[in-house]
């Protein structure tokens, strides 16, 4: 498996993951997609950014409502809040 082919498959497990409920709150992991979205921001492997605007294109419509619900920030905990503002910030970018 290529890098590229490995990249990919993390974002999509990434956003599979995170598209469950139960998910929605887990810092840990919303703070490794962000490490992960950074980190392809500097590479020049167009085919796993390809991949992660795929993923993100279809989810793009319900997802930011889906985890920006009015309780967003009020329930969060800060940090959670401001990973999930700087992952969108990356998205939205695409």
């Amino acid at each position: 498996m290529s890098s590229s082919q490995h990249a990919a498959l993390v974002a999509n497990t990434y956003f599979s993951l995170l598209d469950y409920s139960c998910h929605k709150d887990d810092v840990e992991l919303w703070e490794k997609f962000h490490e992960f979205l950074a980190g392809i921001c500097y590479e020049e492997d167009s085919k796993v950014w390809k991949e992660v605007s795929n993923q993100w294109k279809w989810r793009e419509s319900w997802w930011v409502s889906y985890h920006f619900t009015d309780r967003t920030g009020a329930e969060q905990p800060s940090e959670l809040f401001v990973t999930k503002t700087d992952i969108h910030s990356i998205l939205k970018d695409m």
